[in-house]
């Protein structure tokens, strides 16, 4: 059942994630904001930005929807574990936009959203899209077990 449209979504959902890893969430200035360091456009490593490690409730809440991709098996209990993801989800964005007013404080205005900022919240849609077709599936499968 991993060929399922929520499976798709869920999967295509990680893969999103690890994809922000690779690219930058934003630039302020001549600046580079990634999830566990900040560089200098030259490639310098900057020091004295406070990350807030909004990555790691993001990485889990990852984990978790690569772990949900098996749970076919049982509908109500997958949706309750990316639901799960969403409070996640949740915690990194409000840890991330920390780390994007402490950046700002540091150096400046004129922060310009990068690539990885907007991977974060497709991931989270695509989650979002995922249980509303397990719960689509449901329906489905319940509408047949009264017909019989």
């Amino acid at each position: 059942m991993i060929q399922r449209k929520q499976s798709l979504f869920l999967f295509f959902s990680v893969l999103l994630f690890a994809a922000t890893y690779y690219f930058p969430f934003g630039t302020l200035q001549s600046y580079e904001l990634f999830a566990y360091r900040t560089l200098e456009v030259q490639g310098a490593l900057m020091e004295g930005v406070q990350h807030y490690y909004f990555a790691i409730p993001m990485s889990i809440g990852a984990t978790i929807t690569l772990m949900a991709i098996f749970m076919y098996g049982n509908r109500q209990r997958q949706m309750a574990v990316i639901r799960l993801t969403f409070v996640l989800y949740a915690i990194s964005f409000v840890l991330m936009a920390l780390y994007f007013m402490n950046a700002a404080k540091i150096f400046g205005d004129g922060f310009k959203p990068g690539i990885s900022f907007f991977l974060a919240f497709a991931s989270f849609f695509l989650n979002i899209l995922a249980v509303r077709a397990i719960r689509q599936d449901d329906r489905l499968v319940k509408s047949v077990d009264r017909i019989r």
